[in-house]
């Protein structure tokens, strides 16, 4: 019966530390205890180390957030100077285009003033028609 409960308790343990990759974080946590000793050696004689747990949440939210809001700003830069480049080049088409329109609209009044001197021409003859036929009954 110990038998028993011993070798099921042994698969339940190797179960649990292939599911929840347990050696593997233990190896990372072992790597941060190096680099925290590594840096507290390194650190400046006078420089009093500061436990996380005693700073404000402000400290700690900041230096959290730091990069990535720094890293979304270069990305929503990056992005502006994109859309500025567009909006420049769609510029330089609408300028080039509101040129084309105004030389079509100055050919049109052009065209119109032609016409109405053909109209004014026209009516004048018609006049003349018209009343050379009165004259002529």
């Amino acid at each position: 019966m110990c038998g028993f409960w011993d070798s099921s308790a042994k698969r339940e343990y190797e179960t649990i530390l292939k599911e929840r990759n347990v050696v593997a974080g233990l190896n990372a946590l072992d790597e941060l205890t190096k680099e925290a000793e590594e840096r507290r050696a390194t650190a400046a004689p006078g420089e009093i180390a500061i436990s996380p747990s005693t700073l404000p949440p402000v400290t700690i939210l900041t230096a959290q957030l730091t990069p990535l809001l720094l890293a979304a700003q270069k990305e929503v830069a990056g992005k502006i100077e994109v859309v500025q480049g567009t909006n420049t080049e769609l510029m330089g088409k609408i300028e080039t285009q509101r040129q084309e329109i105004e030389e079509l609209v100055k050919l049109l009044e052009g065209r119109l003033s032609m016409l109405d001197g053909a109209v004014e021409v026209v009516m004048a003859g018609k006049k003349e028609v018209v009343g050379e036929e009165v004259i002529g009954d």
